[in-house]
């Protein structure tokens, strides 16, 4: 079925040509230069040489920046700013030629062309601008329209090419020369071999709406069409993997020009784009069918034979300009010409996407996204005969083949039966999928809706999880809506938990109402939990998600409550696993971390009044006196200082603690000058391992020499990385086995001067905050 739609569409020939060529009188163009004055026309050489004084040397754009390289563009401009035209004058002229410039580039009745001025081009002997794209400038921008003013110079031809096909154009003497094309076309300026070649160069716009079908598509070929069309619907394909053999959903036709993402328009459709694009409009309206423009972003890899000499592997790239083109003036591509790409010989995979869908008659696209299968695929031109955007060559690398990735960006109309729309668009749009079930829930159709849902479950999950958009709010109010526990935990099984926001907890009411606190407590221990900073984040908002969840009665309190010590649980977990880490440093700053999402927890079991809560987590905090933990305590306690006073009241426990213990640890003398014993539990019991316990609680000793063999070194070298010893450790590579040497550094004194004053500093602020708080306490 795809080869007869694609044969018939490209029996639809463009209605018109990618370039256009109009003449105009001398007289009709009056045009004044800031610095030189009006322009006679033809132009003299002594009006050529006054140009050249208030010109600059021209740049153009390459991708995110402005580049001038005479290689590549050999020119001078004059800004738009210093240019006066008669524009009255010259519109009498110009509109009437823009009308026939729009039906030569076979644009629909409705559309109207209007020409920007961009600036003024001077080419002299010598001079050139290489082949390049223009980016698309403004909204609305469909192509360049260059006017040749009258003058007596040689060369300077100018070339424009589209699909293989080049139409080239000269200057004249005599008359002003009008060549427009479409943005997409490649084109080039050749070396002027004498006198001058001045232009001025307009954006063309184009605007309103095409309102009429173009005339070369015939009625029998869209009878034809419309046939083919509707057996691509109805036919069953094999399934894919053993699957059930079911027809295609959608036709996913590639356009053959190249848009950019704010030229993606139906009325600013290129040449025989536009009239296949009506053609399959009239054929939709046929068979209730729905339509959409889209983005296609393509990707190919492709098995390909290097250049002979090139004999070592290699990895090139090559960019032309983006979706998200910037407002430069033009995009020269691989105008260096180093990189010149092997020679294509196999297609080894391909896979697209589509996204920012456009609707007929819209302007504005939709955040869709969705991947195209072989079968749904049809084109007239296929994209290896277009300029990929980027791609990568990767040469024989052992048993790799010689490989080229090449990157597209294309545009494709999207078509099915409308029967099938929502399931078409739930695939591409989770977001746009529960939007529909509310809205038929809204409209008092519960039945209805629970169809909907039932036909989501099959792909619901991979679509849920990957979608970009938050949808937890109306996932909660569809889940609600159809009242049916399976179905409902079904549609939030694949949210994440960070995607509980408050405004979402308070949308748990009806659904505690008619599943329970137990329901809901399952639907959320389900949800996956993300790693890091993403949960850490989420844990700011723990407060506010429990009163929110509390508002709701009873139910809604326990489940803020269960939510509460959860993350509770999580964050004593961490507590554990940083205590019981070796490292220091690690432990320290898992420690840093971790004193955040604690005190969220404890802001939440307030918010809520979950004091029972609050106290047993307090209590717990309270029954390790570890350096480390104390130092984890007084970060916490300085953290909370600003909070609510019933909560630093909570928290006189804690510092109580570190005031004991910190006044224990600062009443022990200071180390000795002569005492290098360093305290250490280390995390082995192996033989080397209380052999170094023992060299190192040794008040004495600071050298020990230790024949050990190769593995049992390392061991040692291992344990005093892991728990960062203020140790130098070497190897003595004499004798057998060789003999690890271990001195004591002398910064273990000043280890041990810093955290003596480190407490002292930490005992100064808790007691002092515990003086406050508990007055605080006694005048309440």
């Amino acid at each position: 079925m795809q080869r007869e739609i694609v044969e018939l569409l490209h029996t639809i020939a463009p209605p018109g040509s990618f370039a256009v060529q109009r003449s105009a009188p001398a007289e009709a163009l009056r045009i004044d230069v800031k610095g030189v004055g009006a322009l006679e026309l033809p132009l003299a050489a002594r009006t050529v040489s006054r140009l050249r004084e208030v010109a600059k040397p021209a740049r153009y754009g390459l991708r995110d920046r402005t580049v001038y390289d005479t290689a590549v563009r050999h020119s001078r401009e004059i800004a738009r700013s210093r240019i006066r035209i008669d524009q009255r004058r010259w519109n009498e002229t110009l509109l009437p030629l823009l009308d026939e410039i729009r039906a030569g580039l076979g644009l629909a009745e409705g559309v109207t062309l209007k020409a920007e001025l961009h600036n003024m081009l001077l080419y002299e002997r010598g001079q050139f601008f290489k082949s390049h794209q223009d980016s698309e400038k403004t909204d609305g921008m469909i192509g360049t329209l260059v006017v040749t003013l009258p003058s007596p110079f040689r060369g300077g031809e100018m070339s424009v090419e589209q699909h293989g096909e080049v139409m080239a154009f000269r200057g004249s003497r005599s008359d002003v020369q009008l060549v427009a094309f479409y943005a997409d076309c490649r084109h080039e300026v050749r070396p002027v071999t004498g006198g001058a070649r001045v232009v001025l160069t307009y954006n063309l716009l184009a605007k309103g709406v095409a309102t009429a079908m173009p005339p070369q598509v015939e009625p029998h070929t869209l009878d034809v069409l419309a046939g083919a069309l509707q057996r691509h619907f109805e036919t069953p394909l094999a399934g894919r993997f053993g699957g059930e053999a079911a027809p295609p959903d959608r036709l996913v036709y590639l356009l053959d020009h190249e848009y950019t993402a704010r030229g993606l328009r139906w009325h600013l459709l290129k040449g025989a784009d536009a009239a296949r694009a009506s053609a399959l409009q009239t054929v939709a309206g046929r068979l209730d069918c729905e339509i959409f423009l889209a983005q296609a972003d393509v990707h190919e890899t492709w098995q390909c034979e290097s250049d002979p000499d090139d004999w070592y592997p290699s990895r090139r790239r090559a960019w032309r300009d983006s979706w998200d083109d910037f407002d430069g003036d033009d995009d020269p591509g691989d105008s260096g010409g180093d990189d010149v790409e092997p020679i294509l010989t196999d297609l080894i995979d391909s896979d697209i996407e589509l996204r920012n869908w456009v609707a007929a008659g819209s302007k504005t696209p939709a955040a869709i996204s969705s991947a195209v299968r072989d079968e749904e695929l049809c084109y007239t031109r296929p994209s290896s005969d277009m300029s990929p955007f980027q791609s990568e060559h990767t040469g024989y690398m052992g048993n790799w083949g010689n490989t080229l990735d090449r990157w597209y960006h294309r545009a494709a109309i999207v078509m099915w039966p409308r029967e099938r729309t929502f399931i078409i668009r739930a695939r591409a749009s989770a977001s746009w999928a529960l939007s529909e079930v509310v809205q038929t829930l809204q409209r008092g159709n519960q039945e209805d809706a629970r169809r909907k849902v039932e036909s989501l479950l099959p792909f619901w999950s991979h679509t849920a999880r990957f979608t970009p958009e938050p949808i937890i709010h109306d996932a909660l109010r569809a889940a609600a809506g159809v009242a049916d526990p399976i179905l409902a935990s079904r549609l939030l099984g694949p949210l994440s938990l960070e995607s509980l926001d408050p405004e979402a907890a308070s949308l748990f009411e009806p659904l505690l109402r008619q599943f329970g606190p137990q329901w809901c407590e399952d639907v959320l221990s389900a949800l996956p939990v993300a790693q890091g900073d993403a949960h850490g984040k989420w844990l700011d908002l723990l407060p506010r998600i429990g009163e929110e969840l509390a508002e709701a009665g009873d139910a809604g309190w326990s489940l803020a409550r269960w939510l509460a010590v959860r993350q509770w649980e999580w964050v004593e977990g961490e507590l554990r696993q940083a205590d019981a880490d070796p490292s220091p440093s690690d432990a320290r700053e898992v420690l840093t971390i971790l004193v955040p999402p604690l005190l969220n927890v404890l802001r939440t079991t307030l918010a809520i009044g979950a004091f029972d809560l609050q106290e047993s987590i307090v209590r717990h905090l309270a029954t390790t006196r570890t350096e480390r933990r104390v130092d984890f305590l007084t970060t916490l306690l300085r953290a909370a200082s600003s909070d609510d006073a019933d909560l630093r009241l909570a928290l006189v426990p804690l510092h109580e603690l570190c005031v004991e213990s910190l006044t224990a640890w600062l009443s022990a003398p200071p180390r000795e000058p002569g005492d290098w014993a360093i305290l250490a539990e280390l995390s082995c019991r192996c033989d080397r391992c209380s052999k170094l316990h023992t060299f190192l609680i040794a008040r004495e000793r600071t050298v020990l020499e230790w024949p050990l063999a190769k593995e049992h070194r390392a061991h040692v070298h291992q344990m005093i990385e892991r728990h960062e010893l203020p140790l130098d450790h070497r190897t003595r590579r004499t004798g057998r086995p060789y003999t690890l040497v271990l001195t004591k550094r002398d910064a273990l004194f000043a280890q041990d001067t810093a955290r003596r004053k480190r407490w002292t500093e930490d005992l100064a602020w808790v007691a002092d905050a515990l003086r406050r708080n508990t007055a605080g306490s006694r005048r309440g």
